[in-house]
């Protein structure tokens, strides 16, 4: 039977002492130590804050009496401990009849200390005649053979999430464009530029624009007809007008001597063809038609039939003449929207004017939102201290107190003594709290529980966390750090299901698995290979994690696998000396003890 759930005979004989006077009873002492008792688990284990077990006693037919009550009182020692009262276990003697071999079955636990770690599950007996409860007699402390002997603390191999959020600098450093825009018209029918409209203000503007020879990404050209004429005339007119146009601006080019330039710029034509969109913007802006024409009008353009059949009944209306003079001459066209390149810093120019104010130098030109964009380019976390400071000096914003915080949170998961971690958590801490004075943010609100911890404060974390969601990275941040709340707290299920929300972060997968191990073993399960398999997908992750490797090592010691607990170990103690004294007292491998040797010597 599996060591985690296995049933031993024990001794009831110092259990079961009776009053003094009824000496008659005494041979029962005898027969008692033929009852079975059971503590599962066994040893004992740490889940949450507590440790529970259930024990089970029955004892053999015969040996109760009436009149007399009968208890077990329930112990946990320790070598360094008092006692410890868990609860009493009762059997009453006047119950024989229904039950001339009674069983009782009681869940018991305590909340767990370093110091409960090495002891055992302990037995006193006391018997007494029901009309005389204060005449009793009790046993000497008895335990029952290795039940219960010692806590597993598998639980605590959890690896707390510690991360460092950043709010998006909010810097865009895509090419910006200055949109200049220049219109031609044509005459009826006509495609040909005239030469009013070259010398005409568009014209010199244009011109004045490629004398210059600003820096040009793209030209979009479209080329418009008005709502008359057949559908290839209407098709052929948009199509020439857009390319008139760009013939326009490229001599233009030419007569600078920029053809080079011209080669460079993206030339678009868009022709418009039978779209009635910019006539009914026309109408609708014009103030030569009443809102009744108006009406006629839109009513022609939204109701059936195709375009020419819509024009034919324009030209019946009675003021169909204003039409022809008012709103369609704008609407032979070809427009020219020019994308002018803005004039902006290179990413090297920024660094370099973050670089300057981070040293305290007044820089023009540079805002919070370039500082923070330096930053986050920025390697080294002493250059981001300075940055974010300097960033806090231009806005004073929540943005660059969460990520001046977080820069602290990197050097702490980085620093390399206990004091120096804590003086980056400290400020850390300091500056998300800020941050949320600013403004509530997801991003400090989980920057703050990673912190606290750091810190060793759970609570203050789970707190912290309390109503924070996202989506994306933030998201599985916020479901890895739920996971490991879980797991502290034996809610294995929730934990597992949170962390398979985690993404593919190695710490996560790795928690996952101990969630799935921790799971099985409080259910008192007797397969553990989904944890042997979760524990190699942690190892695949990372395969620079000792605990993946210590944790499929505890799989196989519950599958009885001795060769697999001493290569895992092997390499678990290889990758954290520190393991190897954990293992040579580790109660999961109580069972596989040579294995361990093999690891360890």
């Amino acid at each position: 039977m599996n060591m985690y759930k296995r049933a031993l005979s024990a001794s009831l004989l110092s259990g079961l002492l009776f009053v003094a006077s009824c000496n008659s009873l005494t041979p029962l002492i005898e027969s008692a130590k033929n009852g079975q008792s059971t503590i599962e688990p066994s040893p004992l284990e740490l889940h949450g804050d507590s440790v529970s077990f259930v024990a089970s006693v029955t004892v053999p037919e015969n040996v109760l009496k009436p009149k007399i009550m009968y208890e077990l009182q329930v112990y946990y020692d320790t070598e360094t401990t008092d006692p410890m009262l868990l609860g009493t276990m009762e059997y009453d003697g006047d119950q024989l009849a229904e039950n001339p071999s009674p069983t009782v079955e009681k869940y018991f636990g305590f909340i767990y200390e370093d110091q409960y770690k090495e002891g055992q599950v302990q037995f006193k007996g006391k018997a007494y005649k029901k009309k005389k409860p204060e005449k009793f007699k009790e046993s000497e402390f008895y335990t029952l053979d290795e039940l219960g002997k010692g806590v597993i603390t598998t639980s605590q191999l959890v690896q707390a999430p510690y991360v460092a959020n950043y709010v998006p600098h909010g810097y865009d450093n895509s090419e910006k464009y200055v949109p200049q825009n220049m219109d031609f018209y044509f005459l009826q029918g006509r495609s040909n530029l005239r030469y009013s409209e070259k010398r005409g203000d568009m014209g010199k503007q244009l011109d004045a624009y490629v004398k210059e020879n600003l820096p040009t990404r793209r030209v979009n050209i479209t080329g418009m007809h008005s709502p008359e004429g057949p559908t290839d005339v209407n098709s052929k007119l948009a199509n020439e007008r857009a390319a008139v146009v760009e013939e326009f601006y490229k001599s233009l080019g030419e007569k600078y001597d920029y053809e080079g330039t011209m080669d460079s710029i993206e030339f678009v034509q868009k022709p418009v063809v039978e779209d009635w969109t910019a006539f009914k913007d026309a109408v609708s802006a014009t103030d030569r038609l009443s809102d009744a024409q108006k009406s006629e009008v839109m009513d022609v353009v939204n109701g059936s039939g195709d375009f020419v059949s819509k024009e034919l009944k324009l030209q019946t209306l009675s003021f169909y003449r204003t039409l022809l003079r008012e709103i369609y001459p704008p609407l032979r066209a070809g427009k020219a929207e020019v994308l002018q390149i803005k004039d902006e810093p290179t990413d090297a120019e920024i660094m370099v004017m973050s670089q300057q104010a981070a040293n305290g130098e007044e820089v023009d030109g540079l805002n919070s939102k370039m500082v923070a964009y330096a930053a986050s380019m920025s390697p080294d976390l002493q250059e981001k201290e300075k940055m974010y400071q300097a960033a806090i000096k231009m806005d004073d914003s929540y943005s660059a107190y969460n990520n001046l915080g977080a820069t602290y949170m990197e050097m702490a998961i980085q620093a390399g003594s206990a004091s120096d971690k804590e003086s980056f958590v400290e400020k850390a801490i300091s500056n998300f709290k800020l941050s949320l004075q600013k403004q509530q943010s997801t991003e400090a609100k989980v920057n703050l529980a990673s912190a606290q911890l750091l810190t060793g404060d759970v609570e203050g974390a789970k707190s912290s966390l309390s109503g924070a969601s996202g989506s994306g990275e933030l998201g599985q941040t916020i479901s890895a750090l739920k996971g490991y709340f879980a797991i502290t707290t034996a809610d294995y299920s929730t934990a597992i299901s949170e962390l398979e929300r985690a993404g593919n972060d190695p710490m996560s997968i790795y928690n996952k698995a101990l969630a799935i191990l921790l799971k099985d073993s409080k259910e008192l399960s007797d397969d553990f290979s989904k944890a042997k398999s979760a524990f190699g997908e942690a190892i695949s992750a990372d395969s620079k994690n000792a605990y993946a490797f210590y944790g499929a090592a505890i799989a196989a010691a519950r599958m009885g696998n001795s060769s697999d607990v001493t290569s895992n170990l092997k390499k678990a103690i290889e990758l954290n000396s520190d393991l190897q004294e954990r293992a040579v007292k580790d109660l999961e491998f109580m069972s596989v003890q040579d294995a361990v040797t093999a690891a360890t010597r």
